[in-house]
């Protein structure tokens, strides 16, 4: 099969903004169809849709699930 790009960005912020999602979206554009989802982790408590397979979730979710 086709190679899979998820992209993932680290924030320190409590909160996230959609211009969190610049790099992730300029990853998507150079990987096309081979891009199937980017994920802003940062220090809220929510995970968050930003469209576009474009998500933001807490970094704690990478050991509390």
């Amino acid at each position: 099969g086709r190679s899979q790009v998820v992209g993932v960005e680290v924030k320190s912020a409590s909160t996230v903004h959609g211009r969190d999602f610049a790099g992730l979206r300029k990853l998507a554009s150079i990987c096309d169809d081979n891009f199937c989802m980017g994920i802003v982790l940062y220090t809220g408590e929510e995970v968050l849709s930003f469209g576009n397979q474009q998500f933001a979730a807490p970094v704690d979710s990478l050991w509390g699930w």
